[in-house]
């Protein structure tokens, strides 16, 4: 789920960035703008990243290396998630 929460909140920030027509009400994302621009939800993942840290530091070798994998994968899921409006890639099977 990490990387949900860190991807979201830096596109959400990055497109509310771009200033008013991206964070414009009449803007059909505008919403899911706000919703991940907005600080409180950058606090949601910052408790998010500590409690991965927090499990990290308490975690075996081998425990690590399965956390490292899980974000990997799920990292790769948020990109073929977005990259389905650009490029169509299949999905893996």
């Amino acid at each position: 789920m990490l990387p949900c929460f860190w991807l979201y909140q830096h596109i959400g920030e990055w497109l509310a960035a771009l200033g008013t027509q991206a964070a414009a009400t009449d803007h059909p994302y505008s919403a899911w703008i706000d919703t991940y621009a907005d600080p409180a939800f950058a606090e949601l993942t910052q408790m998010a990243i500590a409690l991965t840290d927090r499990a990290a530091a308490r975690a075996s070798a081998d425990q690590l290396t399965v956390m490292a994998a899980a974000f990997e994968r799920s990292s790769r899921y948020e990109w073929m998630f977005f990259a389905q409006g650009t490029d169509m890639p299949r999905w893996p099977l």
